[in-house]
């Protein structure tokens, strides 16, 4: 999703997803085409779709982000929240449209700020309970967008300080036209089921806490290091094991 924006590469070896990062992968120019989306089975186009919607989230709230980096990431976000909705039926050619456009634009925020904490979880998932990367991303973005929503000073990643990702975070709430944190949190959950996707891990398959401790256990560190507020092994485990 998006990575024709991006100077990321990704390979699974024995299981394990590496990743590349090295300025020669990004393109000089690339070809955005909806028309070539048409032929996408559904699962799919929810899960690309999925993804960049929290490629654009992820990137606002990110440590790294910036204003240039969020004017991209805002205008991904509103655009994958307001057309991912048409996907539980047959999407019209403005959606895909606007889909595509949402996907390039998440790319190029991400690849300014990298990812966070959702995608640091996602990987074990995909690897070992065969969830597709986007769905994967979105079943733990309710509960960080919850976690991080409560830095303080104390645990507070960003060298900006707790109020400047708070007001990002305000952001994100005005996108998703949310009056509360609480209130974001329901509405992403009610999306995904909208799109038929697992909402908890118990849906995504993680049955008990030793299953969930090994995927927090094996989190990408990397990702895990670009989230506004700090998060250990143990507040993890607290905060995903309500979705089992």
């Amino acid at each position: 999703t998006g990575s024709e924006a991006t100077q990321f590469a990704v390979v699974y070896v024995e299981g394990r997803k590496h990743s590349v990062d090295a300025p020669p992968l990004r393109p000089d120019v690339a070809i955005v085409d909806p028309d070539l989306t048409r032929s996408l089975p559904r699962r799919v186009a929810i899960a690309s779709g999925l993804d960049a919607f929290c490629q654009a989230i992820e990137s606002l709230w990110s440590v790294n982000a910036s204003e240039a980096s969020m004017h991209d990431a805002e205008r991904a976000a509103t655009l994958s929240w307001t057309n991912l909705p048409q996907l539980s039926s047959e999407p019209t050619d403005a959606t895909l449209s606007a889909l595509c456009e949402a996907s390039h634009l998440a790319g190029r925020a991400i690849n300014q700020t990298r990812t966070t904490a959702p995608h640091a979880l996602s990987y074990t998932l995909t690897s070992q309970y065969g969830v597709p990367h986007g769905i994967a991303v979105a079943v733990t973005l309710a509960s960080l967008l919850e976690f991080n929503a409560g830095v303080t000073d104390r645990d507070c990643a960003d060298p900006r300080g707790p109020e400047a990702v708070r007001s990002r975070i305000s952001r994100i709430l005005t996108i998703l036209g949310a009056a509360t944190v609480s209130d974001a949190c329901e509405r992403i959950v009610v999306l995904l089921q909208r799109l038929d996707v697992p909402t908890t891990l118990r849906e995504a398959g993680v049955k008990s806490r030793e299953q969930l401790r090994v995927i927090v256990e094996s989190v990408n560190l990397q990702r895990l290091s670009n989230n506004p507020r700090v998060a250990t092994t143990e507040s993890l485990l607290s905060i995903l094991s309500a979705g089992l």
